[in-house]
């Protein structure tokens, strides 16, 4: 067997060296950039639209979205569950994260703007009516029709309904100042602008009938109403129905005369009795 000699070493150490050396280069000319650490995404309420100042949000408002983790500040809500019945502070731009400074604390919310001598009066539409949100909405002006529960010759003359006041303007509808999803629901609550005198008329027509709304496309009405005795309303007022006085019973009080001979005698008689 052939004995290495210490020169054939050292020329193959030199050339394993080299070998290291070329493939060490070689790598450093072929080699890629390493990519950076992704910015994974993160599922977080988002609106579907724009949601304006005053809105009620509502589960109809919102979706789950995706958002990158390096745009989830500290103030981004991260549950539906702490924002539904918030009301917007600040303009929402759809699909976007929802932050908690653009929202009103729970429970809270602005307060409506009043015209001098005004009320407001929150009115329910009852269970069996059907409002939808998106024909009247708040801003808009509404006349308000009575369908009494009872009144006098009501089998005579059926059912009855009457407009008492015309064109007052919806401050808000459910609670909400900018309206809500534009569906239609039962139980619906306006909150209206009035005159005291007004108030006092639905306030009381809402406990003895029911109320309903219709969109005046014409604007705010005079502000008056349609019954006398504003001061001091009763349920024969609204139904414009007149008192009818009672009438006195005949009287059934009688004289007789009674004549003997040259004689003569009065006699006077009442129910049937001489007096």
């Amino acid at each position: 067997m052939r004995r290495l000699s210490p020169a054939f070493l050292t020329v193959m150490m030199l050339g394993i060296i080299g070998l290291l050396v070329v493939l060490y280069v070689g790598k450093k000319m072929f080699a890629t950039a390493e990519a950076p650490p992704g910015d994974p995404l993160m599922e977080v309420p988002m609106a579907l639209t724009d949601l304006p100042p005053g809105t009620v949000i509502t589960e109809a408002h919102l979706a789950q979205g995706r958002s990158r983790i390096s745009k989830i500040t500290r103030d981004v809500v991260r549950s539906q569950r702490v924002i539904i019945g918030r009301v917007v502070k600040n303009p929402i731009t759809a699909a976007e994260p929802i932050k908690s400074t653009d929202l009103y604390p729970p429970g809270e919310k602005p307060k409506p703007e009043v015209a001098p001598g005004m009320k407001l009066v929150t009115i329910s539409t009852g269970d069996r009516a059907v409002l939808n949100d998106s024909v009247i909405r708040p801003g808009d002006f509404v006349d308000v029709k009575f369908l009494p529960g009872s009144f006098p010759n009501q089998e005579e003359v059926g059912s009855m309904i009457l407009t008492l006041v015309e064109g007052v303007r919806v401050v808000e509808m459910n609670g909400s100042s900018t309206g809500s999803s534009g569906s239609s629901r039962r139980g619906t609550s306006l909150t209206l602008e009035l005159t005291p005198e007004q108030a006092n008329i639905l306030l009381l027509a809402e406990s003895n009938g029911e109320l309903q709304f219709a969109y005046n496309p014409t604007g705010q009405g005079t502000g008056g109403i349609s019954v006398d005795g504003a001061e001091r309303v009763t349920l024969h007022q609204i139904l414009g129905i007149e008192q009818v006085p009672e009438e006195e019973p005949e009287d059934d009080t009688f004289v007789t005369e009674h004549y003997s001979g040259t004689g003569r005698s009065e006699h006077e008689f009442r129910n049937g009795r001489r007096i």
